[in-house]
């Protein structure tokens, strides 16, 4: 009758247990289906080009930017670390699913002795063997071992996204480093040709002040023009030096064993990268962040089901079987043990323990829910951003180069005018002004376009990062 009472109370806690525990498998298929829905009605991602974007960098046609790539993903310390973790989430997974299957072990020992003894000068020598084998293993009715399993394969799942992005952020920072130092190289040779420029205008003024043609103030204004060039180039060794340290560290090299190449202007000018994607949901869906964060919800809601099943009864079996030879090791004296035990066990004076436990199980798993959701509404966001980056910066390159195209009209009219001495050399030192200042602009920007290109492919990067990491 007592064992009635318990069964129908452990059916009833079952029930109970039942209705308070949390799944999430609706909830994350409502997010996705609405994360798919404001992908579709993104109008911005709806304009880009369908085209496959595996190894999308190689469009530059620069090979040793993509040398520099490959470098980068077989050196990189960062990566290799998350490799590591990838295999032991791997192992962990390995471990945890052979958890369900029974468990043993093989003991095999051997004594021999030698005693003193009154009738025989060699004493009395007793050996024995012993032989067995342990086995145990734990039924899993309630399934708790089995959530334990799947949790285990999305912390392996969430490893493997996180080694995803973290790849997908390499190439990407390896790239806008990369033109970077070449746009800064570029500024700083055109800063060059500037100040080349400046030295020789400032020694034909000096001849003309000494004829009494031009005036000291067109000297210093000059001069004055000379000194801020010039002040720029300190400012550009050093922002070359940040950039050449960061890659330095994507490689794991000291920043004297890096063997980088300027371009020149024409081949810098001709550096231009088309955004287009195979598939533009897949491309936000593959991303490796949102991977891990759903493999994380996953995981926090199978360690809540299993700390749910804890409260229910194991039953488990063990069994030994043996040989025993007490007095010699040829076996002619064997004597064989076997045994077989099946136990219940229910932690039924714990279960407040157990409750508070699973309490808090199912607030992490709801935490790493809404973790989940942002993800979504953060990678919506940066996407929208980059694009709409992307297409204004293509504005600005377009009256930039118009800029340039007037500029150097006025510097012609302006030379014109000098030499028919209509204008003065202070108006036609305005005007050659005017041209270097829009070239810098140009320079700027169109390096500012590279990388909002760079930064929308890091934002549709779940299809060409996902097909990156399965090259490595």
């Amino acid at each position: 009758m007592r064992i009635i009472k318990i069964s129908i109370l452990s059916f009833a806690m079952a029930s109970v247990i039942g209705c308070t525990s949390t799944s999430y498998e609706q909830e994350i298929a409502l997010s996705q289906g609405s994360f798919n829905n404001q992908i579709i009605n993104m109008a911005r991602l709806n304009s880009v080009a369908e085209h496959d974007e595996t190894q999308w960098w190689q469009q530059l046609g620069d090979v040793a930017l993509d040398d520099l790539v490959k470098e980068v993903l077989l050196e990189n310390q960062e990566l290799k670390a998350s490799a590591a973790r990838l295999r032991a989430a791997a192992a962990g997974l390995s471990d945890a699913q052979r958890a369900r299957l029974p468990q043993g072990n093989l003991n095999v020992s051997a004594q021999r002795s030698k005693s003193p003894s009154l009738l025989s000068a060699q004493g009395n020598i007793q050996e024995s063997v012993t032989a067995g084998g342990e086995l145990s293993w734990q039924v899993d009715l309630s399934g708790r071992i089995s959530k334990l399993a799947n949790a285990a394969a999305a912390a392996a799942e969430s490893s493997q996204g996180q080694y995803q992005e973290l790849a997908g952020e390499l190439v990407t920072t390896t790239i806008q480093s990369y033109l970077n130092w070449q746009a800064l190289q570029q500024m700083h040779q055109l800063t060059v040709e500037q100040l080349i420029a400046l030295e020789e205008s400032i020694k034909i003024i000096e001849v003309r002040v000494a004829e009494g043609v031009a005036t000291e103030l067109e000297l210093n204004r000059t001069k004055s023009q000379y000194f801020e060039h010039k002040q720029r180039l300190p400012e550009i060794a050093t922002e070359l030096a940040l950039v050449e340290q960061t890659i330095a560290m994507l490689v794991n090299k000291q920043v004297g064993a890096l063997q980088l190449t300027a371009l020149n202007k024409q081949q810098f000018q001709q550096l231009t990268i088309s955004v287009s994607v195979q598939s533009a949901s897949d491309a936000l869906m593959k991303r490796g962040d949102v991977k891990s964060a759903m493999a994380r919800l996953k995981q926090q809601s199978y360690l809540s089901q299993s700390a749910e099943r804890a409260l229910y009864p194991d039953i488990s079996f063990s069994a030994f079987a043996g040989v025993l030879n007490p007095t010699s090791a040829n076996f002619n004296d064997t004597q064989s043990n076997w045994q077989v035990t099946p136990s219940l066990n229910w932690s039924l004076f714990s279960y407040p323990q157990l409750l508070a436990q699973l309490d808090r199980q199912e607030a992490i798993a709801q935490a790493n829910y809404y973790e989940y959701r942002q993800t979504l509404i953060r990678v919506l966001a940066k996407t929208e951003y980059s694009l709409r980056a992307l297409t204004q910066t293509k504005l600005q390159l377009n009256y930039v180069d118009a800029q340039v195209d007037t500029a150097n009209k006025a510097y012609g009219q302006a030379m014109a005018g000098y030499q028919e001495g209509q204008l003065g050399y202070l108006e036609l030192l305005d005007a050659r002004q005017d041209v270097l200042i829009a070239q810098q602009s140009q320079m700027a920007i169109r390096n500012r376009l590279l990388s909002a290109s760079v930064d929308v492919y890091g934002e549709l990067n779940g299809q060409w990062s996902q097909a990156l990491i399965a090259s490595i």
